[in-house]
């Protein structure tokens, strides 16, 4: 398992942190996971972060059908994203949040954890 799900309970933030090598089943039982959580815990924020990633295996259609996920998630409202120094990963990332603030979600994009957490805690 190339992933790790942390709940931020005191923040209400559940974070999804992906390590190398993360290949396409590894994201969509990620995102499975997460808004599980999110969903029992009734947590609308979410901190995806791709910092360890230095590859991508993913399609552009696999980006795009896990943006398009993401955005179904009823209880998921706010999408932090963290970018991984790769740029082909880099732009995964910005499509996927594309994909998803044009389902109404609200996506930002960060250069690392910290900044995210705080975007997320402005948020009430």
């Amino acid at each position: 398992m190339s992933y790790q799900i942390l709940l931020h309970e005191k923040d209400g933030i559940v974070q999804v942190t992906f390590s190398e090598p993360a290949i396409k089943e590894d994201h969509y039982a990620a995102l499975d996971s997460a808004i599980q959580l999110c969903n029992e815990k009734k947590i609308s924020k979410l901190i995806g972060d791709f910092s360890n990633l230095d590859s991508s295996t993913l399609s552009t259609m696999d980006v795009f059908s896990l943006g398009k996920l993401l955005a179904k998630a009823k209880q998921v409202f706010h999408i932090a994203h963290v970018f991984p120094k790769h740029s082909k990963v880099r732009e995964n990332i910005r499509f996927a949040s594309n994909v998803e603030s044009n389902r109404g979600k609200i996506t930002r994009e960060f250069e690392n954890v910290k900044d995210a957490i705080i975007w997320l805690r402005s948020i009430s």
